[in-house]
């Protein structure tokens, strides 16, 4: 005969699900009387202590009272360059980012040139581009498409095409 299966049972993932529902539950409760959960994240990661050196607000609070407009502030100053976003999650998550370090800071850099672009298209076998990969890597360049810029540019200059290769590079 079989075993009748149990309506607790579930995969590693369910329970965990269902331990944070039930922790979040609580929190809320204990919120609701107000006191500190227990074991909540700002005990935990100590999230409270960071804050305090950003003025004394804990946690996801201190963004509740900036206006849209003051976040873009805020994201200039953090991140060193204007938004056109007014998404207040993503400019949250976006300084908040920045503060880790998790995102590159200062102004992007665009298009080496203005005007019609056009693409070229080249093959080439798997295993050289692996070791071209590695070659970029290796003299500092952070993509491909740059090393290969760099290299063109380079050429050209050898070949004495002074005027192409400053386009190339920039």
């Amino acid at each position: 005969m079989a075993k009748a299966k149990s309506k607790k049972r579930g995969t590693a993932a369910t329970r965990t699900a269902r331990k944070n529902v039930a922790t979040l539950v609580k929190a809320a409760e204990a919120r609701k009387r107000g006191k500190a959960a227990p074991g909540n994240e700002v005990a935990r990661t100590g999230q409270a202590g960071r804050d305090a050196e950003d003025g004394g607000k804990p946690g996801r609070r201190r963004w509740k009272e900036l206006s849209t407009d003051q976040l873009r502030t805020l994201y200039v100053e953090k991140l060193g360059r204007p938004t056109a976003s007014d998404d207040r999650n993503y400019l949250v998550w976006k300084i908040r980012e920045a503060e880790k370090g998790n995102v590159p800071v200062g102004p992007t850099t665009r298009r080496l040139f203005e005007g019609p672009a056009a693409a070229v298209t080249v093959k080439f076998e798997e295993t050289f581009l692996d070791a071209f990969d590695a070659a970029a890597k290796d003299d500092g360049f952070k993509s491909r498409l740059g090393y290969i810029r760099d290299l063109i540019g380079k050429g050209l200059q050898v070949r004495g095409r002074s005027e192409l290769a400053a386009k190339v590079l920039g």
